[in-house]
């Protein structure tokens, strides 16, 4: 339940308490009741950087861009919610030099209600 969650504060940060029946699943065969394992699963999925470069350069065209601002990466971080480096749009409106920094992961979007800076429908709400 989101809403409880976010009334309770704890969306942005992590809680490591689960039901090990979230992760773990009974080993069949087994009679013990101690008898738990996980399955890995490998995905192997196809990107196509190359037609999502032309639909960025498409949506950049469309878009009214501010002064100071390579529109392909605009459209392409609004769509994702992030520039290609990681910085978030809610945290800024420019991609940020990471100097050896980690990307930064806990945020909320309590400065953008609106979904000006990151919108509704990017890859990251």
């Amino acid at each position: 339940d989101i809403g409880k969650e976010e009334s309770s504060g704890g969306i942005d940060q992590w809680d490591p308490t689960i039901f090990l029946s979230q992760v773990l699943v009974p080993c069949p065969g087994s009679e013990l009741d101690v008898s738990f394992g996980s399955f890995f699963v490998f995905r192997k999925l196809e990107q196509k950087v190359r037609g999502f470069k032309t639909r960025e350069l498409e949506l950049a065209e469309a878009m009214e861009t501010e002064s100071g601002r390579n529109p392909g990466e605009l459209a392409g971080a609004y769509v994702v919610g992030r520039f290609e480096n990681g910085t978030p749009t809610s945290m800024s409106r420019v991609e940020l030099p990471l100097h050896g920094k980690p990307v930064a992961n806990n945020f909320n979007f309590d400065t953008d209600k609106a979904g000006l800076r990151c919108p509704f429908a990017a890859h990251i709400r």
